[in-house]
């Protein structure tokens, strides 16, 4: 006998999220699933220089908003992750939301933990570029590589992968025009 999984829909998520029991604990929907982020030390590191690295180049260039790992976004009706680093200019949402931002980010950063597997993190990373996402950096501490990852249609899943190591160096692209980030700055020594 096959026992069907529950699923949520974004207002069964937010209504869940904001139950009292759930105060203090980052919930995220994933394909309808609400699933809890643990955090770990190195990956949070990780994540906090890489938004650190977003906050400075946006404090002499304002053109957009910066979220840490309690930020979410609404992919869809099943998807609202909590990417661990998220950015969104200014163009696409001119005025602060209460909660989740209410559309995708322009570029998501998701940096490896324990508990993700890199088949499950690429199937994020799709699904961010799927709802319109522009560029999503997967961080793998272990390797200390980037992969970026930008929509491509040539490619039979839609996603074009490029890896960065350590001696690399990430740019805004034309999401964040003229930000760079020398990888081996977001590993620690």
């Amino acid at each position: 006998m096959l026992i069907a999984k529950k699923t949520y829909t974004y207002a069964e998520y937010t209504e869940i999220a904001a139950r009292p029991e759930n105060a203090g604990r980052l919930l995220e929907l994933i394909d309808g699933e609400i699933i809890e982020k643990v955090g770990s030390f190195i990956p949070s590191m990780i994540a906090g220089l890489i938004l650190a690295a977003f906050v400075n180049f946006l404090k002499t260039n304002p053109i957009g908003y910066v979220t840490g790992a309690d930020g979410g976004y609404v992919l869809d009706d099943e998807n609202t992750p909590l990417p661990d680093v998220g950015y969104i200019s200014k163009v696409r949402m001119p005025e602060l939301p209460a909660r989740e931002v209410p559309v995708p980010p322009d570029l998501a950063v998701e940096v490896k933990s324990a508990n993700d597997s890199y088949k499950g993190l690429q199937r994020k990373a799709r699904k961010y570029l799927k709802a319109g996402t522009r560029v999503v950096w997967i961080v793998y501490p272990e390797d200390r590589t980037v992969d970026v990852c930008q929509p491509d249609e040539n490619e039979p899943d839609g996603m074009r992968i490029r890896e960065i190591g350590i001696d690399g160096t990430l740019d805004g692209g034309d999401v964040l025009p003229g930000f760079t980030l020398a990888v081996r700055d977001i590993f620690p020594a």
